[in-house]
């Protein structure tokens, strides 16, 4: 494993949630106190995420997960969205220091755009 994919490695508390979209432009969907999350990367190629929002709900999902160039791909074994399960998930994820920033586009089927912010800190026991 290359020392790029290592700094994904660990576990992850969510400390921001933002979702904007062409519907509603820059939208802030959550503010750091309303959601929580938890994400894992392991070692030798799993990751699991669960996440809960009060306005969107559970979300989780876990399956493996590898670099692609600067993108992380998830590939979805388990998932509390059914469309999700066998699906690859990409993922733009940048670490700076203690910060892991995730950000995922998705569009629509009415063609509209959702564009999503997750910024998650490392776990105080991993520094």
């Amino acid at each position: 494993m290359s020392t790029s994919e290592n700094r994904f490695i660990g576990v992850w508390h969510l400390r921001k949630f933002l979702e904007s979209s062409q519907k509603e432009l820059d939208a802030e969907v959550g503010a750091v106190e309303e959601a929580t999350g938890l994400l894992i990367y392991t070692y030798d190629g799993f990751v699991s995420v669960s996440m809960l929002h009060p306005a969107l709900g559970f979300m989780g999902y876990s399956g493996r997960w590898e670099v692609d160039g600067s993108v992380v791909l998830n590939h979805i074994d388990v998932c509390s969205r059914a469309d999700w399960i066998g699906q690859t998930q990409r993922r733009e994820m940048n670490v700076d220091g203690m910060v892991l920033t995730v950000s995922a586009h998705r569009t629509e089927d009415d063609g509209s755009t959702i564009d999503r912010t997750l910024v998650w800190e490392r776990s105080s026991r991993e520094r």
